[in-house]
């Protein structure tokens, strides 16, 4: 979002999340972003004014209906929609050993594939691109930053963050105090939809 505002005259965040909204008003406020407009709203019922481009980035999981929600954003977009999604994400190995301790495991697979047969049966043919092996740090400026994200990544009882928070300590570089758990490769597909 703020990558994009920086290149933009006006970016306009919708999520259905309220969480996740109250966190990046909270970020637009500390760095006195102004040109960064949000909307707590899911795509399908979403009352948006047009754009220019509309770009959903890994969030095709959370439409009810991806037809609705594909063709509201059509009606948004003058240009363009570009879909971003993740494929064959290969977790940090720090981040596997929490998984496998704390008993969650990770669906394999990713809905990027279903997402093209649905746009290809709405008569929408993207252009797709897969940009691979592109690697993200899972790093934490402190243990409360790391437990405060990765509780809710594992879906965790009140009751087990202490345990989470000991296991942790293991992760923590000396030198920065950082939490670091490694890096996460995965190969990401955009898929770029011209609406003129």
């Amino acid at each position: 979002t703020f990558e994009l505002a920086r290149r933009v005259e006006k970016v306009t965040a919708l999520d259905a999340s309220r969480h996740m909204l109250k966190i990046l008003n909270r970020k637009i406020h500390k760095h006195e972003v102004t040109n960064i407009h949000t909307v707590l709203s899911p795509w399908e019922t979403a009352k948006v004014e047009k754009h220019d481009m509309v770009i959903a980035s890994g969030c095709m999981y959370a439409f009810h209906r991806i037809d609705e929600a594909v063709n509201k954003m059509l009606r948004t977009a003058n240009k363009a929609i570009a879909f971003l999604g993740d494929l064959n994400r290969k977790d940090a190995e720090g981040m596997r050993n929490l998984r496998d301790k704390f008993g969650w495991k990770i669906a394999g697979g990713r809905d990027e594939p279903l997402l093209y047969n649905v746009l290809y049966q709405m008569g929408i043919y993207p252009d797709v691109l897969v940009i691979r092996n592109l690697r993200k740090p899972m790093r934490f400026a402190n243990i409360r930053q790391a437990v405060d994200r990765l509780k809710v990544v594992l879906r965790l009882s009140n009751d087990r963050v202490p345990e989470l928070e000991k296991e942790l300590v293991d992760f923590v570089d000396s030198s920065t105090g950082e939490v670091d758990l490694g890096e996460v490769v995965f190969n990401e597909m955009v898929m770029v939809y011209p609406c003129k």
